[in-house]
């Protein structure tokens, strides 16, 4: 009965297993390491790409913000320009009409003048 023998190749198989056991862990680990290297990246690309969309979401909503403000502030300058022109118009006619008035006044006081 060679116990000192048993119990060496015992212990060679029991190291054995346990280098097999840490190689495997360590494959295991590297194999996580570069699944979360992998992860990391496409999670980087992702966040670039949706960066770019919300970047380019905000030029075209800006934009078309810039467009309907000018359009809005064009049209009220339209509508004040109109209103001032007609107001002008009027102010115009009732010129006018004034100074049809007086020139008929001042022909009238004429010929009274003439006339007398």
């Amino acid at each position: 009965m060679n116990t000192s023998g048993d119990n060496d190749f015992l212990g060679s198989i029991f190291m054995k297993e346990s280098l097999l056991e840490i190689k495997n862990a360590e494959e295991k680990a590297a194999n996580i390491v570069t699944s979360a290297n992998e992860d990391m990246k496409r999670m980087i690309e992702d966040a670039k790409k949706k960066k770019e969309q919300i970047y380019n979401n905000t030029i075209t909503q800006t934009q078309n913000e810039i467009e309907k403000l000018k359009k809005q502030y064009r049209d009220e300058g339209t509508k004040e320009a109109k209103k001032i022109a007609s107001q002008g118009e009027r102010e115009l006619e009732m010129i006018n009409k004034k100074a049809k008035e007086n020139f008929s006044k001042a022909v009238d006081a004429a010929m009274q003048r003439v006339v007398e």
